[in-house]
């Protein structure tokens, strides 16, 4: 069954099928062969320091470490902190949506695909993005890696 997309009350896109049968579909696996869905207003794509500074490249953070063990890997460091967060923000607005999932705070959208990164090799993550009610732009919520290389 194809996935087709509805606007919501948030302009954001929603599942048609939730719309149609009334039911509060809350994930949506977004299927390849279906039309491309990228993340709405993805140029806008809000990336905060502190996600990068204290969680992603915090190599003292409880559930962060073995992200930052992964992302400095690839040439990521705390001192340019933002070339991580450009390249997350790149993966926000290049790959397809690949699942939704409506939460409390607003809907929220994954993202799978390779990372640019400073030592040239793209190792596959997934970014999650939320946009929070009342908000146009999208905001990065994690990234984790999908595959280890070896």
């Amino acid at each position: 069954m194809a996935l087709r997309f509805a606007q919501s009350e948030t302009g954001f896109p929603r599942p048609l099928e939730s719309v149609k049968l009334g039911v509060d579909v809350t994930s949506h696996d977004v299927e390849k062969k279906d039309i491309p869905v990228k993340l709405p207003n993805a140029e806008d794509a809000i990336v905060e320091r502190e996600k990068i500074t204290d969680y992603l490249l915090n190599p003292a953070h409880r559930y962060g470490a073995s992200k930052s063990a992964f992302f400095q890997e690839f040439g990521f460091s705390l001192d340019e902190w933002e070339q991580l967060a450009d390249a997350l923000q790149e993966h926000g607005q290049t790959f397809e949506v690949t699942k939704t999932k409506d939460t409390p705070f607003g809907p929220r959208y994954e993202i799978d695909g390779e990372l640019t990164t400073p030592t040239g090799q793209s190792p596959r993550i997934r970014t999650v993005w939320q946009f929070d009610h009342g908000q146009t732009a999208p905001r990065f919520i994690t990234a984790h890696p999908l595959e280890r290389l070896t």
